[in-house]
């Protein structure tokens, strides 16, 4: 259902089916997710995400892997994403690990290559290194002089339409 507004006045609002078949989940999601990076660490604290690649080719042994949203947070960590349809296969957990394996070798050039690459095409942040468009996001107001550690821990993210048990079980263990 999506909410049509008939006038500026939310009670007088109307729900409406929407054809769920017209929705590329994964696809439409990440697009979702990546234009509104402050629902991932959904805080009291309105935390937020600075997005730094969408499908970056990681290399894991000797094939290219695609997560599809890596960032920072605000401690410099790095936030993978991957998104699946549906309900959660038992193999997402290989795959979500399998890209934090590969997170954790980034050192801060190639986490900027990956930034510069991202921003490449956005006239406000074109050309800028990844610690200034770090501080820019998360500093802005600051005048201390911060040293961020980038990649010091990986935080791993599975979003789904349904997380299967096994998944869920799987996940709260490890974590």
């Amino acid at each position: 259902y999506k909410l049509k507004m008939q006038s500026d006045i939310l009670e007088n609002g109307v729900l409406e089916k929407v054809k769920t078949d017209s929705i590329d989940y994964e696809k439409d999601f990440e697009n979702w997710l990546e234009n509104s990076p402050i629902v991932l660490l959904d805080d009291e604290f309105e935390s937020t995400v600075l997005w730094i690649g969408r499908q970056v080719t990681a290399m894991v042994g000797d094939y290219g892997k695609y997560p599809d949203l890596i960032g920072l947070d605000a401690d410099g960590d790095l936030i993978i994403v991957e998104l699946k349809k549906g309900k959660t296969p038992r193999e997402v957990i290989a795959q979500i690990f399998e890209y934090a394996a590969w997170g954790a070798s980034l050192d801060y050039e190639s986490l900027n290559e990956i930034t510069q690459d991202y921003y490449r095409n956005d006239s406000n942040l074109k050309g800028k290194t990844l610690n200034e468009i770090f501080y820019e996001i998360f500093y802005d107001d600051s005048e201390e002089e911060l040293k961020i550690q980038f990649n010091r821990n990986q935080k791993l993210y599975i979003v789904a339409e349904e997380i299967s048990s096994i998944v869920k079980q799987v996940a709260i263990h490890l974590r």
